[in-house]
């Protein structure tokens, strides 16, 4: 029988389907080993984790250098060692810094884990951080950062996270030319001695894992000694400071004006976190979301517009963010509020909810294919002290949600007073 293909298939409600979990072991000498077997080919994807203690008061660039220092360089290889035995042994590398951790994750054929640990050891333990390397490191930041500054969207970023977090608050301080300039070696190295070396992380393997495998992790990294554990460090409380209101900071010669509106919000440890992302999703979660149907669709004003709800370290917050021409700012904004105080006025119908959840539960199954995917979803509830209960309280609250409590929501969470505005660009 042949495919209609002029009649729409029929919905189908998504049923929850059962998430592989990760397994967990520790290591002789106390290191967490999660890891979680599957996949077709013959790849790991090995992670090194390390916790930024919430009293550590660097600046994200001096993290942003010490992940480009790890490849240039240990007391044993040189900068082009380093990278010729990677490109030899067919394994992709991606060091990355956030405001919460540092994640080392490399990619490897499965048969040549063997072959790139000592690389690996060498530069968790002994990276030199040479003087050279240093320089032209710190140039080419400086050089990034000059061009994203000429960047009305950059720059807004900044400042709409300074405004509600506070520029004492490492979520909230502000990148400048003359912060980084003031950036050492000495400044980049103590950090890397504070957080990577001779200190205890976070081992994720995924993939087509095998005992061997195990072991191999075990005899490099389960008999080192640390010079502390992550529970010795006192944690200060971090204090935030959001400040509402409107701020415009004008950019010369810019040609738009880029929009940011958020808040200070929760993680994902409170009551509301699951009804807020459906809300969120109907506002500016998705492409046929509310905001991108009318001031991208109908109205013309933007490419793009989205809202969202970032989660960081104990706290999240979330934000609209849009570039409109600069004689659409005003008409924009107008828009936005409207559609905000439309949810908070009248009830969402039942065919949009519903399209909403579909859209929510089926990005959920297009995001557990994977072993690696997999990972991603232990991490994202590991690192916030929760289990794998929170992807059933997941399901539950996307198909037991009423319009009535996305209304609730929104009256409770999205009042216009509570909300920081920044422009920046041109009115």
């Amino acid at each position: 029988m042949s495919l209609n293909r002029s009649v729409v298939p029929p919905i189908q409600s998504i049923s929850p389907i059962p998430l592989t979990q990760m397994s967990h072991q520790q290591f002789s000498n106390g290191l967490s080993f999660h890891f979680i077997k599957g996949g077709n080919q013959p790849i790991l994807r090995l992670e090194f984790i390390y916790q930024i203690q919430q009293n550590d008061k660097a600046n994200i660039a001096v993290y942003n250098l010490l992940i480009k220092m790890l490849q240039e360089g240990t007391s044993k290889y040189t900068t082009s060692e380093i990278h010729e035995i990677f490109e030899h042994w067919g394994a992709f590398v991606d060091f990355k810094s956030s405001f919460d951790r540092l994640n080392l994750t490399i990619y490897v054929l499965a048969k040549y884990l063997k072959q790139i640990l000592p690389l690996l050891k060498s530069l968790m333990d002994d990276s030199v951080f040479p003087n050279q390397q240093f320089e032209i490191q710190k140039n080419l930041t400086y050089q990034n950062l000059t061009v994203n500054l000429t960047k009305t969207q950059y720059v807004a970023s900044q400042l709409f996270r300074e405004k509600i977090f506070g520029q004492d608050s490492r979520y909230g301080k502000r990148l400048t030319l003359e912060n980084l300039e003031e950036i050492s070696r000495k400044d980049v190295f103590e950090t890397y001695q504070s957080i990577i070396q001779n200190k205890p992380f976070d081992i994720i393997l995924a993939g087509q894992v095998e005992n061997e495998h195990i072991q191999l992790l075990e005899s490099f990294f389960g008999q080192q000694t640390f010079t502390h554990s992550l529970g010795d460090i006192p944690s200060e409380e971090a204090i935030y400071q959001q400040v509402t209101g409107k701020y415009y900071q004008e950019k010369e010669g810019a040609l738009q004006s880029s929009i940011r509106i958020g808040k200070v919000l929760f993680d994902k440890k409170h009551p509301d976190f699951f009804d807020f992302m459906v809300l969120n999703t109907i506002l500016g979660g998705y492409f046929g979301s509310r905001l991108m149907q009318n001031i991208r669709e109908d109205k013309g004003y933007t490419y793009g517009i989205n809202s969202q709800n970032a989660v960081l370290e104990n706290i999240g917050y979330w934000v609209i963010g849009t570039d409109v021409k600069q004689e659409f700012t005003d008409q924009t904004l107008e828009e936005i509020y409207k559609e905000i105080q439309l949810l908070q006025s009248e009830l969402v119908s039942h065919e949009e909810l519903e399209k909403v959840k579909n859209y929510l539960m089926g990005a959920w199954v297009r995001g557990i294919v994977t072993p690696f995917d997999l990972a991603d979803k232990f991490k994202a509830i590991h690192y916030h002290g929760l289990d794998y209960s929170f992807y059933t309280q997941y399901w539950e609250s996307i198909q037991n949600i009423t319009s009535e409590r996305i209304m609730q929501i929104a009256q409770k969470h999205l009042k216009i007073e509570s909300l920081t505005e920044v422009i920046v660009g041109k009115k």
